[in-house]
């Protein structure tokens, strides 16, 4: 009889520990575990820009394309969405730099774009991602009477918000 309660105290020990083990095992798992579809989604944030006539206030559909640190070369154009162009900031520096481009490729302007990046750890499986807030944003080569807003210097996934209005006066 000794025998019989002596295993079913070993046995009961033996499975408390084990249900322990593998309740901490899961609630590990699911606090480093992240659905990949949302690092996508946040990793990359965008900011957006628009253009107008100085004169007629009107505005001018364009795109941008990224130039290199040489100047000339363009690494990728992003397309208007409706009457915003989309822009990522480079996390590795502190100044992007774009050309500002007609519908048909023409260029209409140049813009260097200084920022401030930050960090921001998201989780175990996605790690940080880089936000960026807009100091200064200059006209290469202006022409006289060309300006710039900066209407939301920190740039978010407010996608409705536009970051950046450009008024060219030498545009036509």
């Amino acid at each position: 009889m000794k025998k019989q309660s002596m295993m079913r105290k070993t046995y009961n020990m033996v499975s408390k520990r084990v249900v322990g083990v593998l309740a901490s095992i899961a609630l590990l798992l699911s606090l480093t575990m992240c659905e990949t579809d949302f690092c996508n989604e946040n990793m990359y944030v965008v900011g957006t820009l628009r253009a107008f006539h100085k004169q007629s206030k009107s505005q001018i559909d364009v795109f941008l394309a990224t130039m290199g640190s040489n100047g000339d070369t363009i690494r990728y154009v992003n397309r208007t969405n409706g009457s915003y162009a989309n822009f990522s900031l480079n996390p590795e520096s502190d100044t992007s730099r774009f050309y500002i481009l007609t519908a048909d490729t023409v260029e209409i302007g140049k813009i260097a774009i200084v920022h401030t990046n930050r960090n921001e750890f998201v989780n175990a499986e996605c790690g940080v991602r880089t936000l960026s807030t807009i100091d200064t944003v200059l006209i290469e080569n202006a022409s006289e009477g060309d300006s710039v807003a900066i209407l939301f210097k920190d740039v978010d996934e407010n996608y409705d918000n536009g970051n950046i209005e450009i008024f060219l006066a030498g545009f036509e």
